[in-house]
């Protein structure tokens, strides 16, 4: 008999739920951006890392910041590792723009081994 195939998801324990964690990101300033989102990190309290996700109203109603939030966890889920670890990720993506699961995975792999590098470039230090 086949195996029943495992679910699809994005364990919880991989993901920036409360608002202190979110504050934390924002003030260590840790930040880079392409085309499609800007990414904001700050050193993780785990080993690995952790995503959260910053979707504003001016990104479009309710369907389109959903569907975003959806591509995004799917890219992060695809790419969590071969991302740096122990680093806390928060995605803002940025309006206007539509892109597709692949341009997203491309970008956040991109954008997260940027900032590693340049955090590894400043051991130790906050970055002003």
């Amino acid at each position: 008999m086949p195996s029943q195939p495992q679910p699809a998801t994005l364990p919880r324990q991989l993901r920036l739920r409360k608002r202190a964690s979110f504050q934390r990101v924002f003030r260590y300033r840790l930040t880079a951006s392409d085309r499609w989102m800007t990414l904001r990190a700050a050193p993780g309290e785990q080993s690995y890392t952790r995503l959260g996700i910053a979707v504003g109203r001016a990104f479009g109603n309710a369907v389109r910041r959903n569907r975003i939030k959806r591509l995004i966890r799917e890219a992060f889920r695809h790419t969590r590792h071969t991302l740096p670890p122990g680093l806390d990720l928060v995605v803002l993506p940025r309006p206007g723009n539509q892109p597709q699961a692949h341009e997203l995975k491309q970008s956040l792999y991109g954008l997260a081994h940027r900032i590693a590098k340049r955090r590894s470039h400043t051991p130790g230090s906050h970055p002003d």
